[in-house]
């Protein structure tokens, strides 16, 4: 089971998007400073915290799977700062901002991402494979195709790469889980598997999910279903405590949280013949583990 500490934090900054949502409002999203001297991004938008959680649990999924991912960590923030936020965003004009809902708190506890301040900015998909090929863990890259498809990830772009300095050397990481499940709506989330599709497929989304596709070549295929591998060998009992701690920290309805533990074990279960299947997606494979059988 990962280790999930808590600290106390502090707010420090309110961030607030440079572009509007297809809504036409702003997403937005917390800096605060914990105890341990380090930098957190909290994101609150959506009902009822929704995606705070969904962050959580890509997190813990992902460091179950020994996915690329930054740092994770539940932070408490006193009351009072709390509501000096709250005062912060009435500020903006109604209706400026999405949703800021806090009504799923329990314990003042928020799950933040380490906010890092070394990294390298990637512009197109040729610096992503140069900056990828320069990454002391490049191999890791290729675990986002299984975990995306997983946990039905659909809001892959550039922007959700980074190639951050650690040290002496340059790591990959994964970022921005918040829209997987491809809804919030944990009372239906969906069972059945969908192939590498965008969910809103617009000409970038197209061209960059081609991008994604023709980059996966034989000699890296083995790297994708590696990482389902380790999807699949999740046990049963880490999502049952993954759960456990949603409930203690979240005010969710116990049937949303059953909903989530069964479409993950369902999932889990299904994911390495999944990715085979789904082989057919990559053009520039010849010698396919799926093809070949």
């Amino acid at each position: 089971m990962p280790n999930y500490e808590s600290i106390t934090a502090t707010f420090d900054e309110l961030i607030v998007s440079k572009y509007p949502e297809s809504d036409g409002k702003y997403k937005s999203f917390i800096l605060v400073n914990g105890e341990d001297g380090k930098k957190y991004q909290i994101k609150l938008n959506e009902h009822k915290q929704r995606h705070n959680i969904n962050e959580f649990i890509a997190h813990y999924v992902g460091n179950c799977s020994d996915m690329p991912l930054l740092n994770g960590m539940f932070l408490e923030i006193d009351k009072k700062e709390i509501k000096n936020l709250i005062a912060k965003l009435d500020t903006f004009p109604k209706g400026y901002l999405k949703s800021f809902d806090l009504g799923a708190m329990k314990k003042n506890l928020f799950f933040g991402i380490e906010w890092m301040q070394h990294i390298t900015s990637i512009d197109d998909e040729r610096e992503l494979l140069q900056r990828v090929g320069e990454s002391s863990n490049k191999n890791s890259f290729y675990g986002l195709y299984s975990f995306d498809q997983f946990m039905k990830n659909y809001d892959r772009h550039l922007g959700n790469h980074l190639i951050v300095k650690i040290g002496n050397s340059k790591q990959y990481k994964l970022i921005d889980f918040d829209r997987v499940f491809a809804s919030t709506n944990w009372s239906r989330v969906p069972s059945e598997y969908t192939c590498f599709t965008p969910f809103i497929c617009t000409p970038s989304a197209q061209r960059y999910h081609s991008f994604l596709m023709y980059i996966v070549l034989d000699s890296s295929v083995k790297l994708v279903h590696s990482y389902a591998g380790k999807i699949q060998g999740i046990d049963t009992k880490d999502i049952k405590d993954m759960c456990d701690i949603i409930s203690f920290v979240y005010d969710v309805p116990s049937i949303e949280i059953l909903n989530i533990f069964r479409w993950i074990e369902y999932r889990r279960q299904e994911i390495v013949m999944e990715c085979l299947v789904n082989e057919k997606h990559f053009p520039n494979i010849t010698k396919g583990l799926y093809s070949v059988s």
